[in-house]
């Protein structure tokens, strides 16, 4: 097995309809409770996307890379990828696939600790947790282990709330 089949970068095997319907309500789900969230709840001081906030369109490049790359890349290499898969491997689906949702909802809440109330940090884990079991579900239930429909799904997650932060604030 190669290294970047041992990681998930690989085809995707299955039910496409399947996958791409999961995949759109994920989405659907993503980006309205983190546009509610982040309106209502975590505002946008403490948020890595903030750098975009008020830029140009002539940003969006920047934006791009940043979105796909640089966040949901990287993410979902390490916690889909890399832990997820081992976890999964050592524990089974259900225990592995909550703890690197765990682990992805704990780096999520570390940015706002300093800075917000306890319902604030338990409702970003909560969201941020769920979404990341749904993601590891997506990949290894219904893509065969490749993790290229949550970086897809990350990653255009990550474009919605940075295009709103945009031309919200």
């Amino acid at each position: 097995m190669s290294f970047f089949q041992w990681i998930g970068l690989k085809k995707v095997v299955g039910d496409r309809s399947k996958i791409w319907g999961m995949g759109v309500i994920v989405f659907a789900v993503l980006v309205a409770l983190g546009l509610l969230l982040i309106i209502f709840v975590t505002g946008t001081k403490n948020l890595a996307n903030t750098q975009f906030a008020k830029a140009t369109p002539a940003a969006m490049i920047a934006m791009l890379f940043y979105a796909f790359i640089q966040t949901a890349l990287a993410e979902e290499i390490l916690f889909r990828g890399f832990l997820g898969k081992r976890l999964i491997s050592y524990f089974g689906f259900l225990v592995g696939n909550l703890a690197q949702a765990a682990c992805f909802a704990t780096i999520h809440v570390f940015g706002i600790v300093s800075s917000s109330g306890i319902f604030t940090i338990l409702g970003v884990f909560i969201f941020t947790g769920l979404v990341g079991y749904l993601m590891g579900y997506i990949n290894e239930q219904l893509a065969g282990g490749s993790i290229l429909p949550s970086w897809i799904i990350h990653g255009c997650s990550n474009v919605a709330s940075t295009v709103f932060l945009m031309f919200y604030l």
